[in-house]
């Protein structure tokens, strides 16, 4: 080979990597919230918002009569919860934690628990892939039942 051609063809080829850009993709958002983000008017993170709901769910459980006193710490929560669903909308972390507030918002048996427990059921069914979940589609409790179901959190 010339030297000639041969200095032309590795200048061409330098020349058309530098001047040519790769193409990548744009990175698809991940429908997972972070750790390490807060949310909420009080910035709750992931894990305060399952600490919060597993500790009111335990208090609930040991003493069905001290649901109505959770009220306004579950109103943060449920806060939280409605920022995360709206960043996150394909977090799957979502739906049982509002099947949660959901619970503890029935048991408290009074006409403000009753209102969030029908925005929580409101979120769940945002949230929730498929068919409605059962908690969707709940029926009012009996006046004064305290049965605050289970507590799914992954």
């Amino acid at each position: 080979m010339n030297p000639r051609n041969h200095f032309a063809i590795v200048l061409l080829t330098g020349l058309s990597l530098a001047l040519t850009r790769p193409v990548l993709s744009s990175p698809t958002p991940s429908p997972l919230a972070p750790a390490d983000e807060y949310f909420g008017r009080q910035k709750l993170s992931i894990l305060s918002i399952t600490n919060t709901l597993h500790d009111a769910s335990r208090r609930v459980a040991v003493n069905p009569k001290r649901a109505p006193s959770l009220y306004k710490p579950l109103l943060t929560v449920e806060d939280a919860v409605q920022d995360w669903a709206r960043k996150y909308p394909q977090d799957a972390w979502i739906a049982p934690r509002a099947q949660t507030m959901f619970h503890l918002f029935r048991c408290m048996g009074t006409g403000d628990g009753e209102r969030e427990a029908d925005h929580c059921r409101d979120l769940i069914a945002r949230v929730s892939p498929g068919p409605r979940t059962t908690i969707a589609n709940a029926k009012r409790p009996a006046a004064g039942s305290h049965a605050a179901g289970p507590t799914v959190l992954p």
